[in-house]
């Protein structure tokens, strides 16, 4: 972590405190030539703290003398990006400060809290207020009225539980789980709206059904215009996506890759369906598709029939097709390893699920 020096002449209880001193405090010294003489052997960034602003030294283009508003955004972009010019080209200069131009979102936290809030490099431009008795209508005003602060929402952080508030409305609220915490915070800085939608997705999720297997030998392969698939058919299973998703080509599709599945900007990648003893299985050049227990989740191909609780069973909602692992609401969901490339995985966690989202596929003849 930088270190952060403070020298003898500030005052300590002026600084405006920041989330990352609940895992680094100051470093005390004289002045701060001493700090500069004890990093000068070094190359690592620290931080020295004065009263009006603060320096930061040996990170790209400084000594750079930066605004407090910005503190706990510019040493977290120091420890993980301390060389990396494009993470620092969002910055301004404002009275011979530099600072970051979007506003930080406020954290109030009891000022005995003993707890450790982690924070990532994309949901750190905060501003920390400490708290000995919780009034949320006081939050509410202070948020509204806090100069260079984002003022539409405000966020409580009590013994690990992260609760965001409507500042105009402090009745609506959503507690948000460390999982959807870098899918949440982005949204409501744009609109506090988030708070009622995300409310909302949350329990349709939670409502949602588990689909219920049907009998051997009751499960028909439909392409996606409804037409039956017979065995040995050859298709592909194209990912479908929303049309905000961000995504580096138009179309991906599930292919297999080093033995387990992906979804790729590849379209010729063939499968096809088999049916032994009433039950369909997938089958990728001669080998089927499953998901045994000691691939965490994984999708693979084998040459050998799955055991039953290593099955893959195919669902639709519409004309859409989910996968599951067999009887369960074990959802196959992606994450973008790289911006070409989607890991195809089985999860039973229910955030897991919710912030990644069921992969939606379209069945298409070849």
């Amino acid at each position: 972590m930088v270190s952060t020096y403070l020298p003898a002449h500030v005052d300590r209880s002026a600084i405006r405190p920041c989330i990352v001193d609940m895992r680094v405090p100051f470093i005390d010294i004289n002045s701060e030539k001493q700090a500069v003489q004890q990093q000068r052997a070094h190359k690592s960034p620290f931080i020295v703290l004065e009263k009006d602003y603060f320096t930061v030294y040996n990170a790209n283009g400084g000594p750079l003398k930066c605004d407090y508003i910005s503190r706990n955004y510019i040493t977290m972009m120091m420890r993980y990006y301390p060389k990396r010019p494009g993470m620092w080209c969002c910055f301004q200069v404002r009275n011979g400060l530099t600072f970051n131009p979007e506003p930080p979102a406020i954290y109030f936290i009891h000022e005995k809290s003993s707890d450790i809030l982690i924070e990532d490099p994309s949901e750190c431009n905060t501003v920390l207020i400490y708290y000995n008795e919780k009034d949320i209508a006081r939050f509410a005003a202070t948020t509204r009225a806090a100069d260079g602060c984002c003022n539409h929402f405000f966020v409580v952080y009590e013994d690990g539980v992260e609760q965001c508030f409507d500042a105009n409305n402090p009745q609506s609220s959503y507690t948000f789980p460390r999982t959807l915490k870098s899918a949440f915070l982005p949204v409501v800085r744009k609109g506090v709206d988030a708070i009622e939608r995300f409310k909302d997705e949350d329990r349709l999720f939670e409502e949602r059904q588990i689909f219920k297997r049907l009998p051997d030998g009751g499960f028909k392969l439909r392409d996606i215009n409804g037409t039956d698939v017979h065995d040995g058919e050859g298709f592909s299973l194209v990912v479908k996506f929303d049309d905000d998703d961000e995504r580096e080509f138009d179309t991906y599709a599930l292919e297999i890759y080093e033995g387990e599945l992906m979804a790729r900007p590849i379209l010729d990648t063939l499968f096809t369906c088999e049916t032994i003893e009433g039950i369909m299985y997938l089958n990728y050049n001669g080998q089927y598709l499953h998901c045994p227990d000691d691939k965490d989740g994984s999708i693979v191909v084998s040459p050998e029939l799955p055991e039953r609780s290593d099955r893959l069973q195919i669902n639709y909602d519409g004309a859409d097709i989910l996968l599951t692992r067999w009887d369960t609401s074990d959802f196959a969901i992606y994450e973008w390893v790289k911006a070409s490339v989607g890991c195809i995985a089985l999860h039973g966690n229910w955030y897991e699920q919710r912030l990644y989202g069921a992969v939606r596929l379209q069945l298409i003849k070849v």
